[in-house]
């Protein structure tokens, strides 16, 4: 055979592998991300524990935006949904779950009002992953390298935080949308505190004069400590002498004899803000998914 001919047959070959690989690759799945179809929960048993309140927003918005159906109805278009749970009336029912059956992403779990924790902790690892999948996907590399060069520490950045102020031990990041504000702060303090990441947002974070700043809102605070030694806080940030105000979420690190604070937060007035900061989540916490285990 000529090279021509050679060069004929590799393409024939790749072509032909490409329409096989179209062939078995599934359909998308539909649905947004946290929005979960459940079949045959007659008595509302799962539908009520999924839609208990996110804590740490500023209004009332659900874990979950649920749709119930019958299990007949669970047929058609129904079977590519992102996320479906099928109740099971079998009290011996061991809470399971199952990947890409039907389209790509998506989790099927069959659970009974005995899996409830499970079921839950399926679905938020399962989405969780989403989020880590598309933040690699999309990723800025040039605020991640001026991260690591100022900082030391490797983060995965979105796309879309195109907008930067650094300052001494201060990195605030941004995709400047007046809508939905998403914003990560990075910030180098001597002390694990509240107080120490608010000096850091009063110095670098102000309003329209230097008397309004950036701070987190006391009374909303949760603080968490974690087995290694980290911090992870979450509650509500207001401006100081303004009206502007929304979710956080930080992750406080050891680093040295210095700690580092990552912290995240939105702004999005008259906006739903559940999955803007479960993206953000993703952002601090991305190395640290636990799906499908207790």
């Amino acid at each position: 055979m000529n090279k021509f001919g050679s060069i004929i047959l590799l393409i024939s070959l790749i072509m032909i592998c490409g329409c096989r690989e179209r062939m078995n690759r599934l359909p998308n799945s539909t649905a947004r991300p946290y929005e979960v179809i459940l079949s045959g929960d007659s008595a509302d048993t799962i539908r009520k524990a999924l839609t208990t309140d996110v804590e740490g927003l500023p209004q009332p918005e659900p874990n979950f935006d649920v749709r119930t159906i019958k299990p007949a109805n669970l047929k058609g278009n129904m079977l590519y949904a992102r996320a479906i749970v099928i109740y099971s009336h079998d009290h011996d029912t061991i809470c399971h779950y199952k990947l890409n059956v039907h389209a790509e992403p998506q989790i099927i779990i069959e659970a009974n009002a005995h899996n409830i924790k499970s079921v839950i902790r399926y679905l938020q690892a399962f989405e969780a992953e989403q989020q880590v999948v598309q933040l690699r996907r999309h990723r800025n590399r040039e605020m991640e390298r001026m991260i690591r060069k100022k900082f030391g520490i490797q983060m995965t950045i979105p796309v879309e935080m195109t907008s930067s102020k650094v300052r001494k031990d201060f990195i605030w990041l941004s995709n400047n949308d007046a809508l939905k504000m998403k914003n990560i702060c990075i910030i180098r303090i001597n002390e694990p505190t509240t107080e120490a990441i608010d000096s850091m947002l009063a110095r670098n974070i102000k309003g329209e004069t230097d008397a309004m700043h950036m701070q987190l809102t006391s009374a909303t605070l949760h603080e968490e400590e974690t087995a290694n030694g980290e911090q992870h806080l979450y509650g509500l940030w207001d401006m100081k002498g303004d009206a502007m105000g929304g979710p956080f979420e930080a992750r406080v690190v050891p680093q040295g004899n210095h700690y580092i604070a990552m912290l995240t937060f939105a702004y999005a007035p008259q906006t739903k803000k559940r999955n803007i900061m479960r993206q953000l989540h993703a952002v601090i916490y991305n190395k640290f998914i636990t799906y499908g285990r207790k």
